[in-house]
């Protein structure tokens, strides 16, 4: 079954309103066998009319897309692969900056050590980024998230 996350910018006056979420993350659980390697796939949206800065930026005041992965009760994480990023021109500026929007995946390799426990476990994420519209950029923000992982 699917888990989604939800982040949310709320907006002055009011409390978050998930119809306002900028960010959303859905991560379908992981069953691997010990002693063996897998890949958790992160299904990330962003909000029409928002972007997030890419893992890699060019601009020192631009906060990168960056994924981290808690270690332990038996996975280990691996490479963490992100999408291509597409290139955007904020209004009025000459630079451009890679960015990604829509809908993509970020890749997570893992794996389980041979004595791993059988059983099901949660492994916590936390997604780091900085989302802007077309005139500004939001201060950073950082989604935390738990990929149910099942250990055979």
């Amino acid at each position: 079954m699917p888990l989604v996350v939800l982040i949310t910018f709320a907006l002055a006056g009011g409390g978050p309103d998930p119809k306002d979420s900028i960010v959303t993350v859905n991560v379908d659980s992981v069953t691997v066998g010990a002693g063996t390697s897998s890949t958790a796939v992160l299904n990330v949206r962003v909000k029409k009319g928002y972007h997030i800065q890419a893992d890699s930026v060019a601009d020192e005041f631009l906060i990168p897309t960056g994924l981290e992965m808690e270690a332990g009760d038996h996975l280990i994480a691996g490479k963490v692969d992100f999408p291509p990023a597409v290139e955007f021109r904020l209004q009025g500026a000459d630079d451009t900056w890679l960015v990604y929007d829509g809908s993509f995946e970020i890749r997570v390799a893992f794996a389980v050590p041979g004595d791993a426990r059988e059983g099901v476990r949660m492994w916590r994420g936390a997604l780091r980024y900085q989302a802007c519209d077309d005139r500004r950029c939001l201060p950073p923000d950082t989604l935390e998230f738990d990929i149910p992982v099942s250990v055979l």
